[in-house]
């Protein structure tokens, strides 16, 4: 019996004890930037596009003619034949613009995926504090049933109930219902959350997520915001098509001159004599009846078009940071306003309110209106983090941004 009390302690002593890995923001992001299909199918988007570039400047393939045949000279019989050989050329340039042509696809297909990485990483982001804020709203109903239930106890353990107390039971029961029933509800949201999130990272089962709630914020200027909005997707593929566009436009000058084939030929015919000939030549149609003006005409009229709707543009962005900007600094004043460190001054007040009822100091009917106003102050304070983070990544996608400060 001895020996195996002795073997189960130090089996207990030994035994490793495996803790739940936390999660940092940066992980999570770099593991749903690395495990993304999205990401992974418009990067091979992306990287087709090299071969409709070589494919653009690959040159026209030659084309040999021959002729074989039986010719007469008077009594005289014999044959003849030809063989020749002839290399279509582009006209210059023509190959080169096709191929900056094709290359703008391809910017606007980066574009797309680095949209695409920058989405998943706010995603990842947002949901995490979300998931957190979850945890703790959950954390703090389960300490307010405690708080309930040991009120409940104590209203029905005094031997001489009055009907006075008997509604303050119903009531505190009533109370107790309320509250069970929102912990069911938001360790829900929370799985759903989880859920989603999952969607991004692909991991087997829910993970610690450490984050770092903000006390000031992040302090963003205006100025330095509409500098970043040249990373603004919306502006990008518009600088894309008017480039593009210009390119179209300069092809089509180009196409009222023709391309061009050299050819050689050589041919031979016998009869009484033997005749050879070796020659080339040049073939190529005349620009007299299409000089492709309709196409410069309404490339012109296009650019023209992307010109005014990249201006519209412009300003619409602009006026949607600037509104942006005034919520994010509502936000970021609240979360100023009523920091987390307040749920420590919260907490102490609700264990001296739970000393003075104990004491039979504070009535049955005050301490439940000051629970209601605790839990209140604590619901403002988590939700005040979670719109402030939400307009903070608000900010950073108009601006096209990766960078998400956390606060040191």
């Amino acid at each position: 019996m001895i020996k195996i009390l002795k073997y189960l302690f130090f089996l207990i002593l030994f035994t490793p004890v495996f803790a739940q890995e936390t999660y940092t923001l940066q992980k999570l992001v770099g593991i749903a930037l690395e495990n993304s299909p999205l990401i992974q199918a418009k990067y091979l988007e992306w990287k087709s596009f090299d071969g409709a570039i070589q494919q653009a400047g690959a040159w026209q393939n030659p084309s040999i003619s021959s002729d074989l045949g039986y010719k007469t000279l008077g009594s005289s019989t014999g044959y003849g034949y030809s063989i020749g050989i002839s290399q279509p050329f582009y006209f210059p340039n023509k190959q080169r613009i096709r191929g900056e042509i094709q290359e703008t696809f391809k910017a606007d297909t980066k574009v797309d995926l680095e949209e695409i990485k920058k989405f998943v990483s706010r995603k990842v982001i947002f949901l995490s504090f979300a998931y957190n804020e979850a945890a703790e709203h959950a954390a703090h109903l389960e300490e307010k049933r405690e708080r309930l239930k040991i009120i409940h106890q104590y209203l029905g353990s005094r031997p001489f109930v009055s009907a006075q107390k008997k509604i303050e039971k119903t009531i505190v029961e009533n109370k107790i219902f309320l509250v069970e029933k929102e912990i069911l509800k938001i360790k829900n949201e929370k799985k759903k959350v989880w859920e989603e999130l999952n969607l991004y990272l692909g991991l087997e089962a829910p993970v610690e997520i450490q984050v770092k709630w903000f006390s000031r914020g992040i302090e963003l200027s205006l100025k330095h915001l509409r500098n970043e909005l040249r990373q603004n997707s919306q502006l990008m593929a518009q600088d894309n098509s008017l480039n593009r566009k210009n390119l179209q436009k300069k092809l089509a000058g180009l196409e009222k001159f023709p391309d061009f084939s050299l050819s050689a030929i050589y041919s031979e015919e016998k009869t009484v004599q033997t005749e050879r000939f070796i020659g080339g030549g040049i073939t190529f149609n005349l620009p007299l009846w299409n000089r492709n003006q309709g196409a410069v005409s309404q490339y012109e009229a296009e650019i023209s078009s992307i010109e005014l709707n990249k201006s519209f543009l412009e300003k619409k962005i602009t006026s949607e940071l600037n509104t942006l900007f005034i919520d994010y600094e509502n936000r970021r004043s609240l979360i100023k306003k009523y920091p987390v460190s307040l749920i420590e001054e919260i907490h102490k007040q609700i264990a001296f309110v739970d000393e003075e009822f104990r004491k039979g100091r504070i009535e049955i009917l005050t301490y439940l209106e000051f629970e209601q106003s605790s839990s209140d102050m604590h619901n403002v304070i988590f939700e005040s983090q979670l719109g402030y983070v939400e307009s903070y990544l608000n900010l950073l996608a108009i601006t096209g941004s990766q960078d998400f400060q956390e606060e040191k």
